[in-house]
């Protein structure tokens, strides 16, 4: 049994609030105390706290703190002050005291880091921040639970993963007096030093807290900003002359709807499969926490490395919040928890007690007007829209607070136009590179805008110009490139415009046949000496018509002539020079004239005339 009056947890605190209160002892002076207890809720907790439902505990020594407050007031619905208590009085694991209050480990970043950053910072869900290597300001290291980095990440990812160097961050950055105010506002004691607290204060690593005081600063979260105090207590009236009392919690405004839906719409993302098992009616947000034993008190008391000191789960819908908090009084090597095969216990607890202290009424929380959605292209920092050429795997949506969320359009996957009318030309020892500039697309600020130039694949030189001449290659064949884009940045490069300047074969003869015949006084034909029977290819492609040809004509004793002459009988070489581009070369062919032969007599004209 919990303990001889199976409401004695609620009832100790019931009255402690009365003599915090009215200085009044409810065990001395005789009264009727209405509680806010709701009677099914405590008697969930109960029986959990009893083992008598499906979630088992580790052993008996294994300890329990819960409490179950309605958002919408205050009022402390169920108390679970541990479990095997005996009599009234006793320690409560839900309240602890002064002395014996916990670290509350990651459930700290909402409060002190995140929920700060986006109220007086303006942050968003997206707002990134880089997870690495990194040190407090005294120098001393800090790590994340796996000990690995994960760079660039969202806030939401930091603290729906519980990273610790991105909370360290956010906290460094934020006004820490604005922070004090914050958390001591909602009911949390912090150390505070000169009107201060320090940096471990962002995960969770100081003096510590309760379940229920955890619960009533959750309530901000859960019911859109406001703090009420959680009390117990909603009247009292004294026996012996009626006198009434009522009680009620003032209602504070203490962050922004804005803050405590973007917070809530993170924290939706922790509460997995086995948190919502059973509650499907129901929308939950969750936050866990975990604090571990320091190496010299393992090494102490030959703890094992895997034991951990404290584990906490914090949940909540749009009207109820549950503070869990489980672990030891004294941790040794046969009870402690294992923060690899006992971290489900408390997201296991959590549903259970979701089933008796959630109201399954179906509202989700609702986004008020000062919170917009918006799409970002994920990596832009600041946050950017994505443009039309952004891919769609690199899109993702986040949440701002209206008037905050981002305006400009991304352009890493935006390209400026191609350069056209690329060429390149090829002389003695350097190349010239020329091509029909682009306009700026202004796609980014404050940034040279022109063209990239690139011989086989490797970037080379950036000009301004449209025009460029390269003099300092072993080797000028190969496949030059042109490309617009911004110095110093691959954001809006353009696609490439190529040239392929290949080492060109050459390939010099003559059409028809080199050596013609002609007869003395027959007219020679002009094609045979004028240049038109030449023909030049350049890899296989006739550039005939683009040569220059000079030609030169020798009679068969080595005279230049200017022309052939067909009255005698002579041999002539025309020998022709062909110049194209880089190329040189000669060619000849000849033209013979010769004696006609005399025409032989047939036997008819042989004959002699014998009459």
């Amino acid at each position: 049994n919990t303990s001889a009056n199976k409401y004695q947890g609620y009832i100790d605190l019931a009255c402690k609030e009365i003599q915090d209160k009215y200085g009044l002892d409810p065990y001395s002076t005789p009264m009727l105390v209405y509680t806010n207890m709701v009677r099914s809720k405590q008697d969930g907790v109960n029986k959990i706290l009893d083992g008598k439902t499906s979630f088992k505990w580790k052993d008996d020594d294994m300890q329990a703190g819960i409490a179950v407050v309605n958002s919408l007031s205050g009022k402390i619905e169920a108390i679970g002050a541990g479990r095997n208590r005996n009599g009234a009085k006793s320690f409560s694991y839900a309240t602890f005291d002064a002395k014996s209050q916990r670290q509350i480990g990651s459930t700290a970043k909402p409060l002190f880091d995140y929920g700060p950053g986006m109220e007086y910072n303006n942050w968003s869900t997206y707002t990134i921040f880089v997870d690495e290597p990194y040190t407090y300001s005294n120098g001393k290291s800090i790590s994340n639970f796996d000990g690995k980095y994960e760079g660039a990440i969202t806030l939401r990812r930091a603290l729906s993963n519980s990273r610790n160097i991105p909370a360290l961050k956010a906290f460094q950055s934020i006004d820490n007096k604005k922070i004090v105010n914050l958390v001591t506002t909602v009911g949390i004691t912090p150390e505070i030093t000169n009107g201060t607290i320090h940096e471990a204060h962002a995960i969770g690593a100081f003096t510590g807290s309760n379940p229920l005081s955890m619960a009533g600063a959750y309530q901000i979260f859960s019911n859109g900003g406001y703090f009420y105090e959680p009390y117990s207590v909603n009247k009292i009236v004294l026996r012996d002359d009626n006198q009434q009392f009522e009680n009620s919690s003032a209602k504070i405004k203490v962050i922004s709807d804005s803050t405590a839906y973007m917070i809530t719409d993170v924290l939706k993302g922790v509460a997995d499969s086995t948190v919502k098992a059973g509650l499907s009616k129901d929308y939950i947000a969750a936050k866990t926490g975990t604090t571990n034993v320091d190496s010299a008190t393992k090494k102490k008391n030959k703890l094992p490395s895997s034991i951990v000191r404290d584990y906490w789960i914090m949940g909540y819908t749009n009207d109820t919040v549950i503070g869990i908090w489980i672990g030891y009084d004294k941790l040794n090597s046969k009870h402690y928890l294992n923060y690899n095969s006992d971290g489900w216990r408390r997201k296991s607890l959590l549903n259970q007690v979701g089933r008796i202290a959630f109201n399954h009424n179906g509202k989700d929380f609702v986004r008020p007007s000062s919170v917009v959605s918006s799409k970002v292209e994920k990596g832009s920092n600041p946050a950017k829209l994505p443009s039309a050429s952004t891919p769609s795997d690199q899109i993702v949506t986040e949440l701002f607070k209206r008037g905050t969320e981002p305006s400009e359009v991304s352009t890493k996957y935006l390209s400026a136009s191609a350069p056209t009318n690329f060429n390149v030309s090829l002389h003695s020892n350097y190349v010239t590179l020329s091509w029909t500039g682009v306009p700026d697309p202004e796609y980014v600020e404050d940034s040279a805008f022109g063209y990239y130039i690139y011989f086989n694949n490797e970037k080379l030189y950036f000009t301004q110009n449209t025009s460029y001449t390269i003099n300092n290659l072993t080797s000028y064949y190969g496949t030059y490139a042109v490309r617009a884009g911004y110095r110093d940045t691959e954001s809006g490069l353009s696609s490439a415009a190529t040239y392929e300047l290949k080492q060109k074969t050459y390939k010099l003869s003559i059409n028809g046949q080199s050596s013609v015949t002609y007869n003395v006084g027959e007219t020679v034909d002009s094609a045979l000496y004028n240049g038109s029977i030449v023909s030049l290819t350049s890899n296989g492609t006739n550039v005939t018509s683009l040569v220059t040809i000079t030609k030169t004509i020798t009679d068969s004793s080595g005279n230049v002539v200017s022309t052939i002459n067909s009255s005698s009988p002579n041999t002539y070489t025309i020998t022709y020079k062909v110049i194209y581009e880089n190329y040189s070369g000669t060619c000849s062919n000849k033209i013979i004239i010769k004696e006609k032969t005399a025409e032989q007599p047939t036997e008819n004209n042989n004959e002699e005339d014998t009459n």
